[in-house]
């Protein structure tokens, strides 16, 4: 995968391609970046140690699954005298295991099909997917301007029950927005 193909495909720009590796249904792609700098001033002259290695799952290619192996490095800078870990750009958040492009890709598809289809098609935990809802939710609905709001749905929706427990989702309508969201 060239470099501009590995932009185009999975929004990774940065790194190089250097291995690729192919394990019954996966392909393992391992990438390293072009240039290393420091996060903090920016400069390159950074003294770099090897930290761990990480792997990322991308959007598969077709029937193959496609992680991403990086080398985490921990940076030295001496001119602002700052330690730091390298930071993956491609990632929505720091621990996360799958690219923004995977993210992305599973939820264009969540309003359309369930989280447990998705997570079954694209072998990812459905916790994953969970979480990634949740995030964008947060996003979207951090700052709701209730001024706007004249008339809303509410409803909850039995699923089990577990000991002493029962379990319902919340399902909340906006009538004017046309549209939902679960809680």
């Amino acid at each position: 995968m060239s470099v501009n193909l590995m932009y185009y495909t999975q929004q990774i720009s940065g790194f190089q391609h250097k291995s690729y590796f192919y394990l019954n249904s996966r392909v393992l792609k391992e990438i390293v970046r072009k240039d290393h700098r420091c996060p903090n001033c920016n400069l390159p002259r950074v003294k770099k140690s090897y930290l761990r290695t990480r792997y990322i799952q991308g959007i598969p290619y077709g029937l193959k699954k496609l992680y991403f192996e990086v080398d985490i490095h921990r940076y030295y800078c001496y001119k602002c005298k700052s330690v730091s870990t390298e930071k993956l750009p491609f990632l929505s958040y720091p621990k996360a295991g799958l690219t923004k492009a995977m993210e992305r890709t599973l939820m264009e598809l969540r309003p359309h099909i369930c989280i447990s289809a998705i997570s079954k098609y694209f072998d990812v935990g459905w916790h994953i997917i969970k979480n990634c809802d949740k995030n964008i939710l947060k996003k979207k609905y951090n700052h709701i301007k209730l001024k706007d709001v004249r008339i809303i749905g509410l409803d909850e929706i039995y699923i089990s029950r577990k000991k002493n427990s029962v379990q319902y989702i919340t399902q909340l309508f906006d009538f004017k927005l046309d549209s939902y969201c679960l809680i």
